[in-house]
């Protein structure tokens, strides 16, 4: 298959791009809608209580149709690069342009919970609890939380510059997952499923 723009597969899966994405981003995060993003205020846990097993999630292939997903960003003027779960903290004077190309995405959910059981538990909080409603009111649930689990990042670098020297000790990447360097401009992660880059849900 071909690949896909970026934004195009956001828009044909209805994933909502998270601005600053942390691993503690699981199903049942509340989410605040900024400018560049969305931004996580808390967790429907604290919002309905209850045992934290009953808000437990589970990992699992992404049910997508597609090919590579494509993201192409400038890093014009830019010292670090926090994207899909990856974070290079310096190195990139000679870097002109980044390209992620995206060949696994895995999605977390609740084991037990939905829609179904979580709103009418929070439409009671509009009646009873006037305070505690206008601080979640307006704002997304998260359902389905997405990872880059596989993904290849190529650089565009200026002069043929050695990359991979400036900038291999200052890469950080989710626990548990691999990287493994192709080229001087050029490497490959595997097993990148704690940072999700993007959700699915509903808005109160």
């Amino acid at each position: 298959m071909s690949s896909l723009p970026f934004p195009q597969f956001l828009n044909r899966y209805g994933i909502k791009l998270l601005f600053a994405s942390t691993a503690d981003i699981v199903p049942g995060t509340i989410l605040d809608k900024k400018r560049r993003g969305y931004i996580p205020i808390g967790h429907v846990e604290h919002v309905l209580g209850g045992p934290s097993k009953i808000w437990s999630s589970k990992l699992q292939p992404a049910n997508f149709v597609y090919g590579t997903i494509k993201r192409n960003l400038s890093l014009k003027g830019k010292v670090s690069l926090v994207q899909f779960g990856i974070a290079v903290s310096g190195g990139l004077k000679n870097a002109r342009s980044v390209t992620f190309e995206i060949s696994g995405v895995k999605a977390r959910s609740f084991k037990t919970q939905s829609k179904i059981t979580i709103l009418p538990q929070i439409q009671k909080i509009r009646r009873k609890n006037r305070r505690l409603w206008r601080i979640i009111n307006n704002n997304w649930f998260a359902d389905y939380v997405y990872y880059a689990s596989e993904a290849k990042v190529t650089f565009s670098v200026a002069g043929g510059a050695d990359l991979k020297a400036g900038i291999e000790k200052r890469i950080k990447i989710s626990a548990g997952a691999n990287i493994n360097w192709e080229s001087n401009r050029s490497f490959t992660i595997t097993n990148n499923v704690k940072v999700p880059f993007g959700f699915s849900g509903w808005r109160v």
